[in-house]
């Protein structure tokens, strides 16, 4: 059931991120890219490890809507690398991305040095910067991407007046919950890799959160109560792993005194596969080839067991 790698930000947040991980952000890829109106800083909190700050940094990706032509300004100050522009492409989505990953977007690439100007066109584009050293400033190590660009607009193309609005909660006690699996060598023990941070734009408060409790079926639950301070004006949950792969699946943030309970259905058929309780243990569902319900199994802490089961045939003589 639980299979999916994510990086989730329920709001903008510009840095804030942990020392375990040496990604700047959660915009490491075409489809997580950060949209850029006007500008946007990227940028890691200093860390006095220089190993920590040396290690693998994952490039940054941002997306750009061009009214007109113009230039795209970007400054990683003193770091090294490389830099790439995607487009002209008539909209972005999963599939320019897609396309963007088999060579079919036209793109220039160029070197990081200091300040660079670099011309577009008008049309979608998305940006990859690669940095690949961290810079010292006094005891502490430290990674800065800053981009902007005059001609981008962040103008919505429907006016959707039902949509559900972007997460924001209140200053309180919130209910960070998840289901992790990690490196196998901690299979009987507890995992050591998975981590689940949560940082604020506008508040200094930070939390971060390891697995705990039994591991089920090879999965283990993280569980931990952050409180939203006042004053914070965005709220990102990073989603990291200190070596190796970790899969996240059933992630939630609620309010501590809150409910909550999830449903899960396949994607082709639309049949209730799974539901979620308050405490983010899922009951599972399985039918037959004719779509009637034969299985019904539930998680606990000794593991999946098997609810109810069921059989019909009929007898033709």
């Amino acid at each position: 059931m639980k299979k999916s790698i994510l990086y989730i930000l329920l709001t903008g947040i510009q840095g804030l991120a942990l020392a375990q991980e040496t990604s700047l952000s959660v915009y490491n890829s075409c489809v997580t890219a950060a949209k850029v109106c006007t500008d946007k800083q990227i940028t890691t909190v200093s860390t006095p490890d220089q190993a920590i700050c040396l290690g693998t940094i994952q490039p940054q990706y941002f997306k750009f809507h061009m009214a007109t032509s113009g230039t795209i300004a970007l400054n990683t100050y003193a770091h090294t690398g490389s830099y790439t522009l995607y487009g002209p492409m008539a909209t972005l989505g999963i599939s320019s991305c897609q396309q963007i990953s088999l060579g079919q977007i036209n793109q220039v690439t160029g070197s990081l040095s200091g300040s660079i100007t670099i011309p577009h066109g008008e049309g979608y584009y998305v940006l990859r910067v690669n940095p690949t050293n961290c810079i010292g400033t006094g005891d502490n190590y430290r990674v800065d991407v800053y981009v902007s660009a005059r001609q981008a607009t962040c103008d919505e193309a429907a006016d959707c007046k039902d949509c559900i609005s972007s997460f924001s909660p209140q200053p309180g006690k919130y209910l960070v919950s998840a289901w992790v699996k990690g490196e196998a060598a901690h299979r009987n023990t507890s995992y050591q890799n998975p981590g689940i941070s949560v940082a604020f734009e506008g508040a200094t408060d930070s939390s971060y959160f390891q697995p705990s409790g039994l591991i089920i079926d090879d999965w283990q639950r993280i569980d931990g109560i952050v409180t939203v301070p006042t004053g914070a004006t965005d709220i990102r949950i990073g989603l990291y792993c200190a070596s190796g792969t970790c899969l996240f699946d059933d992630i939630r943030f609620i309010p501590v005194d809150g409910s909550m309970i999830s449903y899960v259905y396949d994607p082709v058929s639309l049949r209730l596969v799974a539901q979620l309780d308050e405490r983010n243990y899922a009951t599972l569902y399985e039918y037959d080839e004719q779509g009637k319900l034969v299985r019904t199994k539930k998680e606990t802490e000794r593991g999946i067991m098997t609810i109810t089961e069921s059989r019909d045939n009929i007898y033709n003589k």
